[in-house]
């Protein structure tokens, strides 16, 4: 009786393991059709702004795992590649961009192609004008995001638990913030403990907000630590003390905390991401390798 009982056990365990396993590759399905979905979307979009045959972007061989390896590896920041740069692009009409989602995410990844690899600043002219295109429509998407995440903490969830669904992952905000930011900073962290990566960045990015420059560095890093663990106690015991609370975009969070006002938010993201893309295009490994050999 006992052997046929957990006979009857083992079977029933096998089952849900056979309908957690049927649920986890729907899931991966589902994941794959999206990213498909997302890739043909950017893609159509994108052939607007060729005025000729498209070719991406050339980059440096840099050695693995070195710091340019890194930030020009990720599936996420290789959209900036496939896009045209600024000044060959064929730049749709604002009220084009403005009215298409997918177009907002090929201006946005444009402008991040134009600070990143080709290291222009925000006020260079062609960036500061598709600047101003997407500004109108950030300020919607922050607006959003905090109506979401209001709504998120009167049911007793989590800030980042509801997305605005209008925006999904087309906003700029969200394609300069929670995509590039956030891998720029991962790049810059790499295995070196984050305090020592903070002190790194705190008065590079100061330039891009004076005076905040540890404010936006602090902002990075809980957004980064959102989206990927961290194993070294050090690392676990300051971000405990900078506070867990995170939409997972520093640009969504700096909004949210009065630190930068919404229509300044992809001004001050993209010079930030500028400072530092130039910080990690190098074939050091690390960022404070690189620092101290600069200082000789």
């Amino acid at each position: 009786m006992g052997r046929a009982s957990r006979l009857k056990k083992l079977r029933r365990e096998e089952r849900g393991s056979r309908e957690e396993l049927t649920i986890a590759v729907k899931g991966l399905k589902l994941l794959a059709d999206w990213a498909r979905d997302t890739d043909r979307r950017l893609a159509e979009a994108t052939r607007k702004w060729w005025s000729g045959d498209p070719v991406p972007a050339a980059l440096p061989d840099w050695p693995e795992d070195s710091l340019g390896d890194r930030l020009f590896s990720d599936r996420l920041f290789r959209s900036a590649l496939g896009v045209p740069a600024l000044k060959d692009a064929k730049v749709p009409e604002p009220a084009a961009i403005r009215s298409d989602p997918a177009q907002w995410s090929v201006a946005a990844w444009v402008l991040v192609r134009a600070v990143a690899l080709e290291g222009l600043s925000v006020e260079d002219p062609a960036v500061a004008e598709l600047l101003e295109v997407l500004v109108p429509v950030a300020q919607a998407e922050l607006a959003a995001g905090e109506v979401a995440a209001s709504g998120a903490r009167r049911a007793g969830l989590a800030p980042e638990a509801i997305a605005p669904e209008l925006f999904d992952d087309d906003g700029p905000a969200f394609v300069i913030g929670c995509c590039a930011l956030v891998h720029a900073i991962w790049t810059a962290i790499g295995d070196d403990p984050l305090a020592e990566v903070l002190d790194v960045v705190s008065p590079l990015v100061d330039g891009a907000l004076p005076g905040r420059g540890r404010v936006v560095a602090e902002a990075l890093a809980r957004a980064f630590s959102e989206h990927y663990a961290c194993e070294r106690a050090a690392d676990v015991e300051l971000l405990e003390r900078l506070g867990t609370d995170t939409s997972g975009d520093p640009l969504r969070d700096l909004v949210s905390a009065g630190v930068i006002a919404p229509g300044d938010a992809l001004r001050v993201g993209l010079e930030v991401l500028r400072r530092l893309a130039e910080l990690c295009k190098t074939e050091s490994v690390s960022v404070l390798a690189r620092t101290a050999s600069a200082l000789g």
